[in-house]
Formats: structure tokens, C-alpha cells, sequence
């Protein structure tokens, strides 16, 4: 299906509830939320494309030419079909903290990159013993900088 430029409204009024039971409406919340983070996933993996930044992952820049040119305006009108449907259905929207998910995040590599040090390394087979040396300060120099990132999280955000 070719998308249009111009696209018409959605075909349901979300003036106008659909008949949902709560299961119902339940199933729709994870159907239609997990659509809503896949479409945020896209958009992400399209601005990665060829992202010379990053040192040790990276996104191939293998779009088609006509996907990149399509892709923005059908996620944008898969948004507002979202939109719609949801308010239709009457899901209420969810939220999750920024800050938790961060710290979250920020906390598990922490705790990885405690685990990675040459003793531990040991599981994996032989360990030299110039690795030691070497690599326990940088270890420990990256932890502090992830260490300082997630204590930055203890200000307040604004409006918080």
C-alpha cells in the first residue's frame, strides 16, 4: 500500500466509545501500546542509521530510499490511528518514570562492570596477571562516571 502525502481523517470517531468489555479493553492497552514503542523503535533505528558515534554497536544506514521518505509520514499517521483508537476504547494513557528507567539501566551496568573484573574474569579461563593492573582502574574509572550519572538523577526535575 502506497502511503498518501496527504492522509484522510481516521475512520473512527473517538468521540464515539466502542462496546469494550474490560478484558477487552485490557488486551488493546498491551496491543496498542507495544505498536505505539515498535513505531518509536523505528524512528530511533532510522536516526541511528549509519550513526558514526558509537564505537562498538552499530545500525547498517540499509534503508530503502523510498522507506526513509514514506516512513515518517505513515508512522505519523500509525500514530494518530493510535490516537484515535485509544481514545475510542478509553485507555488511559501510562507513564513511567524517566529517572527510574535510567537508573535502572544505569545500575545494572554498574553491577556488570563489577562483575568484570580480572578475578571474575577467571570463569571465562587463564587469566594474565598484567591484566589485573590495567584493568581494574579503568573498570573502576568507568563506574565512577556511570556512579556520577546516576547520582545526578537525586535533583529534582522541574515541575518534579
Amino acid at each position: 500500500m502506497e502511503f498518501a502525502r496527504t492522509a484522510p481523517a481516521p475512520v473512527i470517531d473517538p468521540a464515539d466509545p466502542l462496546p469494550l468489555n474490560e478484558s477487552q479493553r485490557r488486551h488493546f492497552e498491551v496491543v496498542l501500546a507495544s505498536l505505539e514503542e515498535s513505531l518509536a523503535r523505528i524512528t530511533e533505528t532510522m536516526a541511528r542509521a549509519g550513526d558514526a558515534e558509537r564505537a562498538l554497536s552499530g545500525t547498517e544506514d540499509d534503508l530503502p530510499a523510498r522507506f526513509v521518505e514514506t516512513a515518517p509520514a505513515a508512522i505519523a499517521r500509525a500514530r494518530e490511528q493510535l490516537r484515535a483508537l485509544a481514545a475510542a476504547m478509553r485507555i488511559e494513557p501510562r507513564t513511567h518514570s524517566a529517572a527510574r528507567s535510567v537508573r535502572a539501566i544505569l545500575t545494572s551496568h554498574i553491577v556488570e562492570l563489577e562483575d568484570s573484573d580480572a578475578k571474575r574474569l577467571r570463569a571465562y579461563g587463564a587469566v594474565d596477571p598484567s591484566l589485573a593492573p590495567r584493568l581494574e582502574p579503568a573498570l573502576a574509572e568507568l563506574r565512577a562516571t556511570l556512579q556520577g550519572l546516576r547520582a545526578a538523577l537525586r535533583d529534582r526535575a522541574p515541575g518534579a
